[in-house]
């Protein structure tokens, strides 16, 4: 081959982001660079101070082009990816997200010679601004030659929104094990954060936000922490309902034992430190926090959501708990914190599975055949 096939990927992002940057940042970090060429374009409020994905892509050697933009809607935008298409002669528009699915849409009924493909990471939000936006995104997900999806429940959905089954591709999340695995990180976390060293410590990582249950662990925590006193538990992110959980923990006087610490850009001195990791989410697929931990051996307990329910086998790989039931969440927890063999068995299993079958080397290879695919190779 001549000419290298160049893609770009596409995702309007704000503050700090999510799961679906570390995917998007390793693609181009893992492409065979023989083959092909990867640019990573993401669209910004031009008035988010905390937008750092430049920053985490320049630290992984990787090619980053950053687009502000005044409104939600910012047609402006179209000429300038118009104008880097031609630059960098982009064959694929990737696209991640309705923003970044409906700027490909335009393009392409505007005449520019780009094949369209997006991977769906979600559709989770209960917010209702965002519940529409991903309504008008499923109804367009049927212009696009290739659709990836991370969780194979989301087949039947895209399929009800006219989605031809042959353009629907399952290729789950994966991470680069070597960079989680127990003992890469020393991790002073303890420390900073007055953690007695022989404490248990209980930790969760996401968006502060209520589709991830954060409500549910923290009542779960104050019946724990009052028969198991030596227990700490740590959530780790931001988000809009930051305010709201703290006031929560606030209202239990538990702020000593129930920590917000915040966004960390290196999560594993995070996992390095836990005893056991809660998925208390009501609605998810497949999440790469729970593959991290799973790799750097910390045992699960999870709600038995869409992604974990296809792959997760429960009291072999991670314990499943009711969502939204605190009062459960709150006994698996004591069991794991009392049954030593059973952590042991966790650990070592889902590390296991993870090695097994959530591959990144793998998920890029698989990828890199839909690309050839649209290119007709």
């Amino acid at each position: 081959m001549t000419n290298k096939i160049c893609i770009a990927h596409i995702r309007s992002s704000s503050g700090k982001g999510g799961g679906p940057e570390k995917t998007i940042i390793n693609s181009s970090r893992f492409i065979d660079k023989q083959t092909f060429s990867m640019i990573l374009i993401y669209l910004k409020s031009e008035h988010d101070s905390e937008f750092d994905m430049d920053l985490r892509a320049q630290s992984a050697g990787v090619e980053m082009i950053v687009i502000p933009e005044r409104r939600k809607i910012d047609f402006s935008t179209l000429r300038k990816l118009r104008k880097i298409f031609r630059q960098r002669k982009v064959d694929i528009y990737h696209a991640h997200g309705y923003k970044s699915n409906f700027y490909g849409l335009l393009l392409r009924m505007s005449g520019c010679k780009i094949k369209l493909m997006t991977t769906v990471h979600g559709w989770v939000s209960k917010k209702r601004r965002v519940r529409f936006y991903d309504s008008l995104d499923k109804r367009i997900q049927r212009f696009f030659r290739k659709v990836v999806i991370v969780t194979a429940t989301l087949r039947e959905e895209l399929i009800r929104y006219k989605v031809a089954k042959k353009r629907i591709v399952f290729i789950p999340n994966a991470i680069v094990t070597s960079d989680f695995a127990k003992g890469v990180v020393t991790s002073k976390l303890r420390e900073q954060l007055s953690i007695p060293s022989q404490a248990f410590v209980v930790g969760a990582v996401g968006r502060l936000a209520k589709e991830k249950g954060y409500d549910t662990l923290i009542r779960s925590a104050a019946q724990v922490i009052a028969q198991h006193p030596n227990t700490y538990f740590l959530i780790v992110g931001e988000g809009t309902q930051k305010e709201e959980l703290q006031q929560l923990i606030t209202s239990m006087n538990l702020q000593d034992k129930i920590i917000l610490p915040g966004y960390f850009s290196d999560i594993r001195h995070v996992f390095a430190i836990l005893d056991l990791y809660v998925l208390s989410s009501l609605k998810e697929g497949l999440p790469n926090v729970v593959l991290e931990a799973m790799a750097m051996e910390v045992p699960i307990i999870t709600t038995p959501v869409d992604g974990v329910v296809n792959t997760v086998q429960d009291r072999e790989h991670a314990i499943y708990t009711p969502v939204g039931d605190h009062q459960q969440m709150s006994q698996n927890i004591l069991n794991v914190i009392k049954d030593e063999q059973l952590r042991h068995k966790l650990q070592k299993n889902a590390r296991k599975m993870v090695e097994e079958r959530f591959c990144f080397m793998e998920r890029m290879r698989n990828m890199e055949k839909i690309y050839k695919d649209l290119m007709g190779v």
